[in-house]
């Protein structure tokens, strides 16, 4: 009596198909992947900043001493401010005794902070802004209302005429702040828009 067996396995065509399949699939979504990854870096900027002024903003109100958000690009207690800076540093300015560093971030590619391809622009400030956002022991600012937007040059244009999604951070005359996103439509109550 003859038995028959069943092999199982892919032919090298049916193999062959299947890598062309993928690697079709693979072209096709690479340039929506980039356009992500680099949104990405712009949301996690926000992130950074906002969570450094929100550092600043409770640490005034806890010790009720004024407390600095400072764009610089050097490090430490004593880092000059630059409106510019690719880094941030957190530092309480205390009436009575030497100002103490509370908190900062330094800028490196990969880790979310300002990298090489995003930038941060101040949009408005009051005059003579020098990269320094005080904030007093009742939580405000020491100055007007400051707005900074976040953009990512390597993606072009913001939306909606180009693909970055840029960000916005708005710091309120009453200590408020908030990340929005420029182009999202305010009309139609979307949460986002600023």
């Amino acid at each position: 009596m003859l038995t028959r067996t069943s092999h199982l396995g892919v032919t090298l065509v049916e193999l062959l198909v299947g890598i062309t399949i993928v690697a079709v699939a693979a072209a096709l979504g690479l340039p929506s992947m980039s356009t992500f990854i680099q949104n990405n870096k712009i949301s996690s900027v926000v992130g950074n900043y906002y969570a450094g002024l929100q550092v600043a903003r409770t640490e005034a109100i806890r010790s009720n001493d004024p407390v600095e958000f400072v764009m610089t690009n050097a490090t430490g207690v004593g880092a000059a401010p630059s409106p510019n800076g690719r880094n941030w540093v957190v530092r309480a300015v205390p009436l009575v005794g030497a100002p103490r560093l509370i908190e900062q971030k330094i800028a490196a590619e990969g880790e979310g902070s300002v990298g090489l391809a995003v930038q941060v622009t101040v949009l408005a400030a009051p005059a003579g802004f020098d990269g320094r956002i005080t904030f007093t022991g009742f939580g405000v600012p020491t100055d007007n209302p400051y707005s900074l937007d976040v953009t990512n040059p390597t993606l072009g244009a913001c939306a909606p005429g180009g693909p970055a999604r840029c960000r916005r951070i708005n710091v309120t005359s009453g200590g408020q702040i908030t990340a929005c996103d420029p182009a999202a439509p305010a009309a139609v109550g979307d949460t986002r828009a600023c």
